[in-house]
């Protein structure tokens, strides 16, 4: 069937008729001893198509590997922020305060001014294409400023936050302030009045209990960050992780569904051959060639050769043609090679029938699996690298 498909293609693109040549009935050489059996499939399968053993490296290097490895990564990743998304809420379910790791969630209070302050300033970058140059925005310092700030629980009660440089600020970031042509800076501000979730370690939480306005302002708990940095978000628990873990998913099926289209369009043979094939060695009783005119749309035209055998099995009654190396070909037709090593399928009843000593592939099928299976790996990669928010991944870049 694939077979049948790219003959249509190679018609269509400028295949325009064949012309026989000879055909001629095959006589062993009874002095030499049957060649075949020390060929490679190389040098046995017809020009369009490559031997058992490239075709095994093109589909696990080429397709498998590739593509497996996107499944694996989305897989993983879905896992992953899927844990992370309960593990923040259930974090932030409404507990009474203690001591160590806590979650406490309410409005920020200052002294005055904001709580913590993240500038990143951006350099920019033109690149000239072919359609016109374009503008890139490229990060190139982060300053973060933390101020101690208290967070007024909903529940009541008033805890001290203590963060750091280090700390894990999520927010949302504000507009462009241009300072010159090619300088400008994002700020992200936490402003007193926002409601906020923290994630830290919490200490003097059981001598907090005490009822009181003035036990309460001297003995605050106090949140400081422990061996994890201390997160202070604005977005609701487990909304960024439920998000990638969702973009992760639909690559997941995305990858899924692109391995069942390939598989049934273009390895479907392949994969046949791979689950029930057999080797099957068959005997060569005539030899022939033909030429084909090829006329490509920029180019004169040309004759191109083809050769072919016909051989049959112990069992069969009729002979059958088979397209092979013009190499393999005259060693047939000299009589040094007497069989054809052929691979056939149980699972159409010996009726799918392969040149070689394993699953084979036209060369046409080999450049699109290979760059089907690394397109889709370097579009995942490259698709769940982009549009991170400015406070995940690596430097915030932003572009046209």
């Amino acid at each position: 069937m694939i077979r049948a498909l790219l003959l249509a293609l190679f018609v269509l693109v400028g295949c325009e008729r064949r012309q026989e040549e000879r055909a001629l009935h095959v006589t062993p050489d009874p002095t030499t001893a049957d060649v075949t059996p020390s060929l490679d499939d190389n040098d046995i399968v017809h020009g369009n198509a490559i031997g058992s053993a490239y075709t095994a490296r093109v589909l696990f290097w080429g397709f498998w590997l590739p593509t497996g490895l996107a499944l694996t990564l989305a897989a993983f990743w879905t896992v992953v922020h899927r844990r992370r998304a309960r593990r923040e809420i259930d974090a932030a379910e409404r507990r009474p305060l203690r001591d160590g790791p806590a979650v406490v969630q309410g409005r920020v209070e200052t002294e005055g001014g904001d709580a913590i302050t993240v500038t990143i300033t951006q350099r920019k970058r033109v690149v000239k294409g072919k359609h016109g140059s374009y503008t890139y925005w490229n990060e190139k310092r982060r300053e973060v400023i933390a101020r101690p700030f208290r967070v007024r629980r909903d529940e009541g009660g008033v805890v001290e936050v203590i963060p750091d440089k280090r700390v894990h600020l999520r927010d949302r970031i504000e507009g462009p302030e241009y300072l010159d042509d090619s300088t400008r800076r994002r700020l992200v501000r936490l402003r007193p009045g926002e409601q906020v979730w923290v994630s830290g370690v919490l200490s003097g939480a059981r001598d907090a209990r005490s009822e009181g306005a003035y036990r309460e302002a001297l003995q605050a708990p106090v949140m400081k960050r422990g061996f994890a940095r201390m997160i202070v978000s604005t977005e609701p628990p487990g909304a960024y992780h439920r998000e990638r873990a969702d973009k992760h998913r639909g690559w997941f099926k995305g990858v899924l569904i692109t391995l069942a289209v390939i598989h049934a369009t273009l390895l479907c043979d392949v994969t046949v051959q791979i689950l029930s094939g057999h080797e099957a060695s068959v005997s060569i009783t005539r030899a022939a060639t033909w030429r084909v005119w090829v006329k490509s749309k920029n180019s004169p035209g040309r004759w191109v050769r083809h050769c072919a055998v016909w051989a049959k099995g112990a069992t069969e009654r009729e002979d059958r043609e088979y397209e092979v190396a013009c190499g393999f070909h005259r060693c047939a037709e000299q009589g040094r090679c007497r069989t054809l090593p052929t691979q056939r399928a149980l699972l159409t009843a010996d009726t799918l029938r392969d040149v070689g000593r394993g699953p084979t592939l036209h060369a046409v099928q080999a450049c699109i699996l290979s760059m089907a299976g690394w397109i889709t790996l370097l579009a995942y990669l490259w698709t769940v690298s982009s549009g991170l928010p400015w406070y995940a991944g690596g430097k915030f870049d932003e572009g046209p």
